[in-house]
């Protein structure tokens, strides 16, 4: 295949929970507070300039509210937010203190980093299984608009579960894939593999973290 397919993974804005260090997943559906639209809007001026064609959401609050002021700056419409781009579901630790589940984290994240990648919180997700949704879904989308310019509007632990697979280095070191609200992560699809152009690129973010 000639044609090169761009394709733009950007985290949602700040809300409430993110401020606060609570930790946020498929069940939590908050919207973005006012630093989370102030640094939605920086990306969208900088993402106005890569003249993107589409753009799609998970169906959660922060990520549509994040790509709709997108959208509405690039002259666009939300093609549709989708419930397999949700971010991971984290079970019994949504809403809870990262402090207070820390033990909890560290002995998910170190099954994950030794390659026990089916591990999940109670009631939750695993790594395997978000990849499974969202990587059928955001294939089928890439598929539907080759060389074209696509934008997913996501969330951060999705981001680092689909970048660790698109880049092959495994789910096991997601943990090496960063990332922050608003950041903007663009890849080239080929048809058969993916070249990074940039990742957690925050530039846009500098002027406003000054205001701030």
């Amino acid at each position: 295949m000639d044609s090169i397919t761009t394709v733009y993974l950007i985290r949602h804005g700040q809300t409430a929970y993110n401020r606060m260090g609570l930790l946020q997943g498929r069940g939590i559906d908050a919207p973005l507070d006012h630093v989370g639209r102030e640094q939605s809007l920086a990306a969208a001026r900088y993402l106005k300039d890569e003249k993107i064609d589409h753009i799609y959401s998970s169906s959660l609050q922060r990520a549509k509210d994040t790509a709709n002021i997108i959208a509405k700056e690039s002259g666009l419409y939300l093609s549709a937010a989708l419930p397999d781009l949700d971010e991971m579901h984290f079970g019994v630790a949504e809403g809870r203190d990262y402090v207070e589940v820390d033990k909890e984290l560290q002995a998910i994240y170190n099954q994950w980093q030794s390659g026990i990648i089916s591990a999940g919180f109670e009631r939750g997700e695993s790594p395997v299984q978000v990849l499974e949704r969202a990587q059928n879904c955001m294939i089928s989308i890439i598929q539907d608009h080759l060389g074209e310019r696509i934008a997913f509007v996501i969330h951060g632990r999705l981001i680092r579960i689909i970048l660790s697979h698109w880049l092959g280095i495994g789910l096991s070191r997601m943990h090496e894939i960063q990332h922050a609200n608003t950041s903007v992560n663009k890849l080239l699809w080929n048809g058969n593999s993916f070249e990074v152009v940039h990742l957690n690129h925050t530039e846009h973010l500098k002027q406003l973290e000054k205001a701030l």
